[in-house]
């Protein structure tokens, strides 16, 4: 059985390593910086199980577009959005059934992704 592919997009690589050697023990974890990369791995074969987004990538609506994108090519994904706050403006042009974290529960979103990801954990 194939391990689940997750794309993490963040543009602070200490972040983003952080948090993907955490989620790597439950998914083959792909990283991207920037609106512009996420869009290139979201175009590749194959299914993602999860993809997660920080809000503010270069311009405050990219996360939201990315996760806008991923629900279009990935419509089965587990999506995520982390933000410095959930109560900011433009959250409401994201797709359904997205989960959003603020960027100080981060480590609380990568728990939320585990436990879908590996139920009996």
């Amino acid at each position: 059985m194939s391990r689940p592919r997750m794309l993490l997009v963040e543009d602070d690589l200490a972040s983003a390593r952080s948090f993907a050697r955490l989620l790597q023990t439950a998914a083959d974890v792909t990283l991207a910086a920037s609106l512009r990369e996420a869009e290139k791995v979201l175009r590749r074969p194959g299914e993602l199980a999860v993809v997660w987004s920080d809000r503010h990538l270069g311009a405050p609506d990219d996360g939201c577009r990315v996760l806008v994108a991923a629900r279009a090519a990935h419509p089965g994904a587990l999506l995520l959005l982390v933000t410095g706050t959930i109560e900011a403006p433009g959250l409401e042009v994201l797709p359904s059934r997205v989960a959003v974290f603020e960027k100080i529960r981060a480590h609380e979103a990568a728990d939320w992704v585990l436990e879908r990801l590996h139920p009996s954990r």
